[in-house]
């Protein structure tokens, strides 16, 4: 356990605020909940009870499925957001949205296509009844 103004300076990945004063250390390799990532949509949360952490499920987590939580606002603004959030489902946001923007894309030179052939065949037919004119 650490106090809050101590851990500014620390270089450990695994800490976990437990309350405005203190601040638990989970770099321990026994600590095995260092391992539970961050999700915007987890399937766990955290509870404080006097000074311990424990994690509870709040779906169903099925074998080799990962244990995620909510890092909170804090953690998530200073440390997650400026890099972009590797959650499962911002992941699967971001792709859906770049694969809406390719589908304008296509739709938009699909459309630019069809006007240039059309513009085309109005060239050539507009040339067709000059020539056609001056004969």
């Amino acid at each position: 356990k650490l106090l809050n103004k101590d851990y500014e300076d620390y270089e450990n990945k695994y800490l976990f605020e437990i309350n405005s004063r203190w601040t638990i250390d989970g770099s321990n390799r026994r600590n095995t909940a260092r391992y539970i990532n961050h999700s915007c949509r987890p399937n766990a949360e955290s509870d404080v009870i006097r000074h311990d952490i424990f994690i509870n499920a709040t779906k169903t987590i099925l074998p080799g499925e990962e244990i995620t939580y909510d890092y909170g606002k804090d953690h998530f603004n200073g440390f997650i957001k400026p890099k972009g959030c590797l959650c499962d489902k911002c992941v699967e946001k971001r792709r859906a949205e770049r694969a809406a923007v390719r589908t304008a894309r296509k739709g938009n030179r699909a459309a630019g296509k069809k006007k240039v052939a059309g513009a085309s065949k109005r060239r050539l037919a507009d040339s067709a009844r000059r020539k056609r004119q001056k004969s």
